[in-house]
């Protein structure tokens, strides 16, 4: 038996309330140190030409080896961003065909909560019952018909 596919999607991290929308800089930046880290300046010296060599040799190799993991860091959250920002796209778009359902989300609005030494007013509370699933009841599906030619 063999098996094939003209498309496989996955959802690969559901969605999630967040207080600080996440922006480029932190898909780009992650795991990369954005400030000097303390050195040992002064601490270690050569003592004499040997050493200094050595010491030199070392710097360069260890600077050099700082420098390509960076870069593949930076690759690599480079492709998580483009990755993530495509399937934002994909997700509104497969929910405008009814291959997605939206996520659940109940919305609580109190007027007054707390206790004696706490007062709050116009509490809201917003939980996530049901995460988005692939609507997999084709019958649901609806095509959708793009400016640029062509069905989408």
């Amino acid at each position: 038996q063999i098996r094939t596919s003209s498309r496989v999607w996955t959802i690969i991290r559901p969605e999630r309330f967040v207080s600080n929308p996440p922006g480029w800089r932190d898909w780009l930046l992650r795991g990369l140190s954005t400030t000097a880290t303390p050195g040992t300046e002064g601490s270690v010296v050569p003592e004499d030409s040997v050493q200094r060599k050595v010491w030199e040799t070392a710097l360069r190799q260890g600077w050099q080896e700082g420098r390509q993991n960076a870069d593949l860091t930076l690759e690599a959250n480079q492709k998580t961003l483009t990755r993530d920002y495509r399937g934002m796209m994909l997700y509104s778009l497969l929910w405008r065909q009814g291959m997605i359902t939206r996520p659940d989300v109940s919305d609580q609005m109190q007027t007054v909560t707390g206790d004696g030494k706490k007062l709050v007013t116009g509490d809201r509370v917003r939980r996530l019952k049901n995460h988005a699933e692939f609507n997999l009841q084709k019958s649901h599906w609806r095509p959708l018909i793009g400016t640029e030619g062509g069905s989408r």
